[in-house]
């Protein structure tokens, strides 16, 4: 019998350790979440800041497109005004 009540106190000893080690993993998932959502707050801000380049650089792009466009009929009316300057004596 006083064999019986101690292997029932190691179980009890046992068990003890389990819940304990339990506590622990329980602390380190907490850990782990905590650290994959700030994570994903830190992705979404990243992407919305390379959402925000996409956007600018487009605009860039688009206004490149619009400058070039109107520098040609300007070169091209430069190129008319000096000729018409070059009718006039100067000298």
């Amino acid at each position: 019998m006083g064999n019986g009540v101690e292997l029932v106190g190691q179980a009890g000893r046992a068990l003890e350790r389990i819940v304990g080690q339990i506590g622990a993993i329980n602390a380190v998932v907490t850990e782990i979440a905590t650290s994959a959502k700030e994570q994903a707050t830190g992705l979404a801000e990243v992407s919305t800041a390379v959402n925000q380049m996409y956007q600018v650089t487009q605009q860039n792009a688009a206004m490149v497109e619009q400058s070039t466009a109107a520098s040609h009929p300007l070169a091209q009316e430069a190129e008319e005004l000096g000729r018409l300057l070059a009718r006039f004596d100067l000298g």
